[in-house]
């Protein structure tokens, strides 16, 4: 039986929610929650958007936010008008939306806390604003919070008001729906920066400030890594070379921006506040490698999955998508090669969510069966 339907529009606003209407219906029967995905041109329009579709759809329960770019089926779109869509059927203890514009996730807590289940898996499908300080420790917090906790979605990309939908409008939040394991969810995540040297520890710094590495000038480790031809052209290393930090008890790493290079002093700067002992290492931006690693954790998502997925959503980083691989929707092409002819939405985010961690340069897929 059909569980979910997708529907997306790039026409005119005051037809979208008529066209997207069309696409989804007939709805799955016992349809009760939706996500909704818009391009940052209906940034401050997105609960007047939510507030049609339920009223046409009558599914009361809405999760999402806007962004940069959009994915949708085996295409992505950027600079244009286009709201994205997907509902589903979900048992009804299955799933509980929330948000939270405090410090803490006490109001989830409160809300919610009876409804955990404590000895299984929760996995939350989050939504981040990147102009609230507490955005990262609220990630930590909600996952701590979550027996078995995972989270995975994406930081807001707008370039106007940084809007959410957690059934009603949010801004300067974390939001976006919990599941228990009622509902079988999978993820992977895929790099876009690649690792081209060993790992490193950090011996000295000071905030975002790294002045050496294994006991050396931070700048002679980098020249060393990234090798003798880009080490005489460091002016050109920005957008190509950076750093990754390398997250405990994982292969994996959160890929930073590298700033600002001190010849004289030896230090360098990165888009994060390292701490001493932290291992990072330097990665290089590669098309053809960040698409090899798609494909990857790709074919090992469905080595693990029992069964075929029946949807998907898709974080990337706006810095992907065409801009990295100089063809619209070759992201989108490639998971449903290896997932089907599934209904996929997602966004392009601004930092994306795995564990409690905010990536670069990354893509999260999440699947449901």
């Amino acid at each position: 039986m059909r569980r979910f339907s997708m529907g997306y529009a790039i026409t005119e606003r005051s037809t979208s929610v008529v066209t997207i209407c069309r696409q989804i219906e007939p709805l799955p029967p016992g349809a009760n929650l939706g996500f909704i995905y818009a391009t940052d041109h209906y940034a401050d329009e997105l609960d007047l958007l939510v507030a049609e579709l339920r009223g046409r759809t009558k599914v009361s329960n809405w999760v999402g936010t806007v962004g940069i770019g959009l994915s949708v089926g085996d295409k992505e779109y950027f600079d244009t008008p286009a709201i994205v869509v997907l509902v589903g059927a979900f048992p009804a203890d299955g799933f509980r939306v929330f948000a939270t514009t405090s410090r803490s996730m006490s109001p989830v807590v409160r809300t919610h806390g009876s409804w955990y289940r404590p000895r299984e898996r929760h996995l939350a499908v989050v939504h981040g604003d990147p102009n609230s300080i507490h955005t990262p420790e609220l990630l930590r917090a909600l996952v701590g919070e979550l027996p078995g906790g995972f989270a995975v979605g994406g930081i807001v990309s707008s370039r106007g008001s940084h809007t959410q939908i957690a059934n009603s409008l949010v801004q300067g939040a974390v939001s976006g729906v919990i599941f228990n394991e009622l509902v079988p969810v999978y993820t992977a995540l895929t790099q876009g920066c690649i690792p081209i040297g060993p790992s490193r520890q950090v011996t000295d710094c000071e905030r975002n400030l790294i002045r050496t590495l294994d006991g050396r000038p931070a700048i002679d480790v980098l020249r060393e890594d990234i090798g003798e031809l880009l080490a005489r052209k460091l002016n050109r290393i920005n957008g190509y070379i950076f750093t990754g930090l390398l997250i405990p008890n994982t292969n994996d790493y959160t890929v930073r921006n590298l700033i600002a290079i001190d010849r004289g002093q030896g230090w360098i700067a990165i888009g994060e506040w390292p701490r001493i002992g932290q291992s990072i290492l330097f990665c290089r931006r590669d098309a053809n490698q960040a698409r090899e690693n798609l494909e990857k954790i790709l074919a090992n998502l469905m080595r693990r999955v029992p069964r075929p997925p029946q949807a998907a959503l898709y974080f990337s980083c706006f810095s992907r998508g065409e801009r990295i691989f100089g063809i619209a929707g070759i992201e989108q092409r490639l998971i449903r090669s290896y997932l089907g002819d599934i209904p996929l939405i997602g966004f392009y985010a601004n930092g994306e969510v795995s564990y409690n961690n905010i990536h670069g340069y990354a893509g999260v897929v999440t699947v449901f069966l």
